[in-house]
């Protein structure tokens, strides 16, 4: 009974620094391509209301990547683990804008909750099913 116990906050662990892992990988990912962004808007004229639109589209990414590593480290739940680092990284974006811009809700924060959570989870289904 008490390896039992050993194991099961073993697998947590593991889990936990697959997920956390996996997260800062996926906010990478977002932050390249927020510099991306940003190049592309400074060499071309593009309408600003677009921002938005790109910032979902590089959080989805990272959502992506996220949930593709978490799957790949942990070989079963990908739909799980990916929605747990969708939500880690929303959770981490939202309170970094809340530091950076203050407290007010963006109008956005929902759909960006979503996308991102939507993207993890198909992001540990492919990195669970591929070989």
């Amino acid at each position: 009974m008490k390896n039992n116990v050993i194991t099961e906050k073993s697998d947590t662990l593991k889990h936990l620094l697959q997920i956390l892992i996996s997260s800062a990988i996926g906010i990478a990912a977002i932050f390249v391509l927020f510099i991306a962004f940003a190049l592309l808007m400074a060499g071309r004229s593009i309408p600003l209301s677009i921002i938005s639109t790109l910032t979902v589209v590089a959080a989805s990414a990272g959502g992506v990547a996220a949930g593709i590593v978490c799957g790949r480290l942990a070989g079963k739940k990908g739909m799980l683990f990916g929605a747990v680092c969708g939500v880690v990284i929303s959770l981490t974006l939202l309170i970094a804008g809340a530091i950076t811009f203050g407290t007010e809700a963006q109008s956005t924060a929902f759909i960006k909750f979503i996308a991102i959570v939507v993207s993890g989870i198909i992001g540990g289904v492919i990195g669970v099913n591929r070989k």
